[in-house]
């Protein structure tokens, strides 16, 4: 598959680049490098379009920076990115390897992940973030629907923890095709991956709903997330920064949530709901 690289250079590392990073993801590009003053984001040449840079509203705030788009030899980018892919380790007791790592030893919890660009190999705040209030809950034989599930690491979490049936959910045909051969790979017989967004909820009733996309998209779903939980159900979200809390816990409490707290990690947040009684 032939790539492209954008490179924005003058362009400052830290909070801001990872704005700048999560605009590029919602237009199409799947990863990323950063050093001092520059940030390279990477495309596949078929899905870059020219126009589509000029609604990134963040460049606004930068007129120094340059964009620079450089066509790349035509390779095996997954491989060459797998070079570079380390295992994660999340609370000290769950590790995120690739098959090419060697199992680590006294992990209670071990997730295998083809490494292939998806969002949420664990190396992200939020991923981590989310995977670390989920071990901290009891979930063992509930009900639990990842929404947004990227490699699927969420809900093969859930079901290494006991969960009776877990159901991710991606709306993007490639990151749900890899989600479901994460599933697969890691013996989640008691779940499934489902291509689709938050309609697929539907009439269905789960004990606990995670959800690690962004505030907006948060926002827009939040009513089917709660129709879509159990009474005294439980709401996991992340894909925001802590500037953004607020936002989340008005319009979840707008819609009967409580509020039961909040965790972060670089800037980015983590907000656990729980529903009300009726």
């Amino acid at each position: 598959m032939r790539y492209l690289e954008v490179q924005f250079s003058n362009f400052p590392l830290g909070f801001e680049a990872d704005l700048l990073v999560a605009e590029l993801a919602e237009i199409g590009f799947d990863s990323f490098q950063e050093e001092e003053g520059l940030v390279s984001a990477f495309i596949p040449a078929e899905l870059y379009k020219k126009n589509s840079m000029h609604d990134l509203s963040l460049l606004s705030n930068y007129p120094e920076v340059e964009v620079l788009v450089i066509p790349l030899e035509d390779k095996n980018w997954n491989e060459e990115w797998e070079k570079h892919y380390e295992p994660v380790i999340i609370g000290e007791k769950c590790c995120v390897r690739a098959p090419f790592h060697p199992s680590l030893p006294g992990m209670q919890y071990e997730i295998v992940i083809e490494p292939k660009m998806s969002f949420g190999t664990a190396h992200h705040a939020t991923t981590q973030l989310m995977a670390g209030w989920l071990m901290d809950l009891d979930i063992n034989g509930k009900e639990v629907l990842d929404m947004g599930c990227g490699t699927g690491i969420l809900a093969i979490l859930a079901n290494k923890m006991g969960a009776r049936h877990v159901m991710a959910v991606d709306n993007d045909e490639w990151t749900w095709q890899n989600a479901f051969e994460n599933l697969r790979n890691n013996r989640v017989t008691e779940g499934i991956a489902q291509l689709g967004d938050s309609s697929v909820i539907g009439l269905e009733k789960y004990d606990l709903i995670l959800a690690n996309i962004n505030r907006n998209v948060l926002i827009q779903d939040m009513e089917k997330y709660v129709m879509g939980l159990q009474p005294e159900g439980q709401l996991l979200l992340s894909g925001f920064y802590e500037s953004d809390t607020d936002m989340i816990k008005a319009s979840a409490k707008a819609k009967g949530m409580k509020y039961e707290g909040t965790r972060t990690l670089n800037d980015w947040a983590v907000v656990l709901f729980s529903k009300l009684k009726a």
